[in-house]
């Protein structure tokens, strides 16, 4: 366990989304909002020097940070980039004095938590209105935290009364109790990327930090910590941000990470071609273990040791058709280990050869006079845009192959006279093979 200077009284703290930096987290004290370091001892950059913040959130590109202060009754949003308010959002409703926020991935709707309803409010991101309320279920109370699934698929919120967590589908906004008896109020909550494991700051006599198995709905461990927490964050893939109002520093807490992911090749033979299918397959792990995949698109620098490729949107399955989108690009697909309580492990596979288009089969033609003792020649042409074909070949006379007449010209021999000759083209890209059959001569003139 190692400590993050952060101050007394941290009431908030929120990490930075992937693909930032990862040693980045905001937090709210005392003091105001800063942002600090992970294991850093040096001082924050002050983000706000306005007290009263009890919730934060950062949109999925870390471009904005939503602040809820629930004694001014508003949100308050900050350029990241600035430091500065963009603009303030005053709650109306059932969204009276915000405590608890979540942004969509997408960055279009804010979900807040209130301090006098035990309801759910759904917010316009731009607007601050609230576009939807969502009862709690029977017998919940206030809720103190909200943490979304990295898919925004599920919203799931601690209860600030008792030892209960209960979830929302973001689709249908229908409700669930997911797991009870944690031991005590809910101080805070924060679930991982993958939806398989959640961590529930837990107050009362027997303060603990609880790991969850979301789908079975049960604690499978907890950490004794002392003193009630007052917030919690998971940052980055396996570090848990605990934070007690008596200590300056923030706690980490780490679990273990996932197996490697097991790949039978690293990278494939057949090239990717547009239209085509390409797959990995890792080696199973046993009960427990899911797999998730994401292709990327880029280009290898041997020089530079780096790959510079970017997510396909919605490539996220074991397999992928390639689109003209990737045209002469270099595929790299990640495949992640997921378990219970355990952070992904992960691993790649490179497909070294660039995505090329489909062949795409034209009608050879044959050039010269089909004579006995002439020369005819094969004539083509490009067979698709972004392609790299080769070509074999197969003359005929009728419909019987002549033997040895493989190359891309033929000298007609006596034998052949008085029959029509016809050539037959094979295109091999990768390992794909396509022909196609010219029309036949005219019969071969003595």
């Amino acid at each position: 366990m190692a400590g993050v200077l952060g101050g007394q009284g941290v009431t908030a703290i929120v990490g930075a989304p992937l693909g930032s930096d990862g040693g980045l987290l905001y937090l709210a004290d005392k003091a105001g909002i800063e942002r600090r370091e992970v294991g850093g001892g040096e001082a924050g950059v002050p983000v706000s020097t306005e007290i009263g913040f009890s919730g934060l959130a950062l949109t999925s590109d870390g471009s904005l940070l939503y602040a809820t202060q629930p004694v001014a009754n508003r949100v308050a949003v900050f350029d990241t980039a600035t430091n500065t308010v963009v603009r303030r959002m005053n709650q109306f409703g059932t969204a009276m004095k915000p405590t608890a926020i979540a942004v969509s991935p997408d960055g279009t709707r804010l979900y807040t938590a209130s301090s006098e309803y035990s309801s759910i409010s759904v917010l316009s991101a731009t607007t601050g209105f609230v576009e939807r309320t969502i009862p709690a279920p029977a017998g919940m109370g206030t809720a103190s935290a909200l943490s979304l699934t990295e898919d925004g698929s599920r919203l799931y919120v601690a209860d600030g009364t008792q030892g209960t967590v209960w979830s929302i589908d973001t689709a249908t906004y229908t409700t669930a109790v997911t797991v009870s008896g944690l031991g005590g109020p809910l101080k805070s909550l924060t679930v991982s990327d993958d939806g398989l494991t959640g961590y529930a700051a837990v107050g009362g006599d027997a303060a603990a930090l609880k790991t969850i198995d979301i789908a079975k709905g049960v604690a499978i461990h907890s950490t004794p910590l002392g003193e009630a927490p007052s917030t919690t964050a998971l940052l980055w893939l396996n570090q848990v941000l605990v934070a007690l109002p008596s200590q300056a520093y923030i706690d980490i807490y780490y679990a273990p990470f996932a197996p490697e992911p097991e790949l039978p090749f690293d990278g494939l033979v057949n090239g990717p071609v547009v239209g085509g299918i390409e797959g990995v397959e890792p080696k199973s792990m046993g009960p427990g273990f899911t797999f998730t995949y994401q292709w990327y698109a880029g280009h290898y620098s041997p020089a530079m040791h780096r790959y510079d490729g970017q997510p396909v949107p919605g490539a996220t399955s074991r397999v992928f058709r390639p689109t003209e989108a990737q045209m002469g690009a270099e595929m790299r697909v990640y495949v992640y280990t997921h378990g219970v309580g355990l952070a992904p492990g992960s691993t790649f596979c490179d497909f070294a050869n660039p995505v090329l288009g489909p062949m795409l089969p034209r009608t050879p033609t044959i050039s010269g006079r089909a004579a006995v003792g002439s020369t005819v020649k094969a004539k083509v042409g490009s067979w698709g845009p972004h392609t790299k074909v080769g070509f074999s070949y197969q003359w005929f006379a009728g419909k019987k192959a002549i033997h040895g007449a493989t190359r891309a010209s033929l000298r007609i021999g006596k034998a052949t006279a008085g029959k029509k000759v016809r050539l037959r083209v094979t295109g091999k890209q990768y390992t794909s093979r396509k022909s196609a059959l010219s029309r036949y001569t005219k019969k071969v003139k003595r």
